[in-house]
């Protein structure tokens, strides 16, 4: 499910059925677990997964330049709050 939380939030109605139908069709010839989870459940594991790695995980290519990021607003948000008093 690579990128899935991109190109997921574009998808019409019709789209996500016929993703949803490849998972049925998966099913019925044996591809899928019978208890395969739905597109909308794959799309958000993936994005927990991401999200997951992203904070926690030291190894993960975006960790640093996530928590850099948040350290850089959070001073930013203080020096404007001390700016302002």
């Amino acid at each position: 499910m690579y990128a899935a939380s991109a190109w997921y939030s574009f998808c019409t109605a019709d789209d996500r059925q016929r993703l949803e139908a490849v998972i049925r069709r998966g099913i019925r010839s044996g591809l899928c677990r019978i208890n395969q989870l739905t597109v909308r459940e794959l799309v958000d594991d993936a994005d927990e997964s991401l999200f997951t790695n992203i904070l926690y995980n030291r190894n993960y290519i975006l960790h640093y330049s996530f928590y850099l990021n948040d350290v850089t607003v959070r001073m930013i948000c203080e020096t404007k709050l001390m700016t302002e008093n």
